[in-house]
């Protein structure tokens, strides 16, 4: 089971930095490298890209895993987030067309500098696939 934790507030940190976490549960089938991008458009962005790590044919990864793509970061203007999957229906029973979770990721650190700009972004989303739970934070704790 991944694992998400979050905190903020007077108290949290000597100086009030809000603190983000997570932690994934396959280590077998994915590995985590620093990933760090730099588009020419955006901002800059660090973050952890996990890449499927068998090459067994029968075993299926449970997600699309997009080559390069930071699936927990912070970006150059303090945006930082987490994320864990939360797969409770095929997403072939939707009947909006999805937007992958990767790319609303993508867009979100190169576009986003608050947590209120991510939030506006991921609520114009009508239907993301697969479906994560997300914590967000910014500079401004």
């Amino acid at each position: 089971m991944c694992f998400l934790i979050g905190a903020t507030g007077p108290g949290i940190t000597a100086t009030g930095e809000a603190l983000l976490g997570c932690v994934s549960d396959d280590p077998y089938l994915f590995r985590t490298f620093v990933h760090v991008v730099q588009p020419v458009d955006g901002h800059a962005h660090v973050g952890t890209e996990l890449v499927y790590a068998t090459d067994r044919e029968d075993l299926e990864p449970p997600f699309k895993v997009e080559p390069g793509q930071a699936t927990r970061g912070i970006n150059s203007q303090g945006l930082a987030f987490v994320v864990a999957l939360a797969v409770e229906q095929s997403s072939g029973n939707m009947e909006v067309e999805s937007v992958p979770f990767c790319k609303l990721c993508e867009r979100m650190m190169n576009d986003c500098s608050s947590v209120k700009d991510a939030l506006q972004l991921l609520e114009a989303t009508p239907s993301v696939a697969p479906a994560f739970s997300v914590l967000l934070a910014d500079a401004f704790g």
